[in-house]
């Protein structure tokens, strides 16, 4: 009897020594309140081979530094380029929300339908205890590429840009026999690294231009919108020759699985020039000369104008002060001497030397001829101030 009340003490003892630790861990650890829910997104769902889709698994959380944590994606039939993890605030949520996410680029090799098996995910709360997802497969459908697409050509998108620094005479000329830097700019995107064309197949010596050994500075970018890689080569020339820059339009071929069609891109052409130095010289001494007597002969030009324009207006100002005919036609004849038309000329040479220059005038061809009546009649029929009045209107509108 003694022996089974022990038993039944020991019992009871036990079940609270384990509720004791049992609670004593809750408090330590922490319980799980929050159940993670993944959210595994495919970028697409059907694709080309060689066509990048990203692989995204995401879960939202009240905790604002919980992580989440993966093993190595591991796919036979395709290129995986792992993400770095990710944490973002969800906006216009209360109380607030978080979003962590871990993904992966992928690239599929082989047409058909392929299951992605997901690794381990590990949620894991600030201060709490780990919490390990095991997650459903994911399907994607592959489709064969064309068969007159090769195995090295891009799939995605290609741009190519082709400079060279400034020269002379408007940034254009560059020296013979002078290392130029040429720059050339390749940018994929979205496309697997591999399959990145060896641009420099397309640049060679030749009788016009020497080529160096270039400098390669790659720039990776990956993140959730997807892969890019720019390219940026920089190759000495140098030409041998006077002439076009013998600089080659690059060009590539690629297939765009947004518009299922294959495409190429070049380079634009540069409009440069080689020339020696010696002879831009002389090129540059030319310039020179010719601009410097354009300069005079417009100097020379301004100055007889401003001469001209000033003996008219005083050759007017004469008509406006005179006082009887005489003093008019000597006006007159200043004013044909102002313009070069030369001394002692008739009213007659006067007007058609006039009409020449600025073109007919009814008002002018009748004034001076009343002019010319009055100037021989025995009684004026106008008075002096009219004649002069209208005179100065009609070289003035002339």
């Amino acid at each position: 009897m003694v022996k089974r009340i022990k038993a039944l003490l020991f019992t009871n003892l036990l079940i609270m020594f384990i509720g004791i630790f049992s609670i004593a861990h809750s408090i330590a650890y922490g319980a799980p309140s929050f159940k993670p829910v993944p959210n595994i997104i495919l970028s697409q769902s059907k694709v080309w081979q060689r066509q990048q889709v990203i692989l995204t698994l995401e879960i939202t959380t009240p905790d604002e530094f919980a992580r989440l944590e993966t093993e190595e994606l591991e796919l036979s039939d395709f290129e995986v380029i792992a993400l770095p993890f990710e944490r973002s605030a969800v906006p216009n949520t209360s109380p607030e929300q978080y979003k962590v996410k871990v993904g992966w680029i992928l690239f599929p090799l082989v047409a058909g339908q392929s299951e992605i098996e997901l690794p381990q995910i590990i949620y894991r709360p600030n201060g709490g205890r780990k919490i390990k997802l095991k997650l459903p497969p994911k399907m994607l459908n592959v489709k064969s590429l064309p068969g007159y697409i090769p195995a090295t050509m891009p799939i995605g998108v290609v741009a190519i840009n082709s400079s060279v620094p400034a020269g002379n005479l408007l940034g254009k000329i560059h020296d013979t026999q002078t290392l130029i830097d040429w720059n050339i700019e390749l940018i994929t995107k979205n496309v697997l690294p591999q399959t990145i064309p060896p641009i420099l197949r397309q640049v060679k010596t030749s009788k016009a231009l020497d080529v160096y050994p270039e400098t390669l500075d790659n720039k990776i970018t990956k993140n959730y919108q997807g892969l890019q890689n720019s390219l940026h080569y920089k190759i000495p020339v140098k030409a041998l020759k006077n002439g076009k820059l013998a600089l080659p339009a690059l060009s590539i071929q690629y297939f765009d699985p947004k518009d299922a069609k294959l495409k190429r891109v070049k380079s634009e052409p540069l409009k440069h020039w080689a020339v020696n130095r010696y002879l831009q010289w002389f090129f540059f001494a030319v310039i020179a000369l010719v601009s410097l007597f354009v300069l005079l002969k417009l100097m020379q030009l301004t100055r007889s104008y401003l001469s001209e324009k000033k003996k008219v207006r005083l050759a007017i100002q004469e008509i406006n002060h005179a006082e009887n005919l005489q003093e008019i036609r000597q006006a007159l004849h200043n004013l044909s001497q102002a313009k070069g038309w030369g001394d002692n000329m008739t009213l007659q040479q006067l007007l058609s030397a006039w009409e020449e220059q600025k073109g007919h005038g009814d008002n002018l061809q009748e004034n001076l001829h009343r002019f010319q009546l009055e100037q021989f009649s025995e009684k004026s029929s106008k008075s002096v101030e009219n004649i002069k009045k209208e005179l100065i209107n009609d070289l003035k509108k002339a």
